[in-house]
């Protein structure tokens, strides 16, 4: 398993990224990239990179005007990229 004292549960995670759990639950199911650790009764456990990606999508939806669709094609890698470089 892992250590819960390095996780946020849904409810920490809320308070510190000021957004809803019943958000965050509805952007687990829309960004794949999104998948905090759930235990065996199925509570979640968001890591610090979890709160980071939380970050990045709050900043993209609310700050920059993206849609969710906009936002999953902004960062979704390009097949281009490995191309360009």
């Amino acid at each position: 398993m892992f250590q819960k004292d390095t996780f946020l549960t849904i409810s920490q995670a809320a308070k510190k990224t000021d957004i809803p759990s019943h958000v965050l639950r509805f952007w687990e199911k829309n960004f794949f990239f999104l998948k905090p650790k759930k235990a065996e009764g199925g509570r979640r456990y968001y890591s610090t990179d979890d709160i980071e990606v939380v970050l990045l999508i709050k900043k993209l939806l609310y700050e920059k005007g993206f849609t969710i669709k906009g936002c999953l094609l902004y960062t979704s890698p390009s097949p281009r990229d490995g191309l360009l470089s």
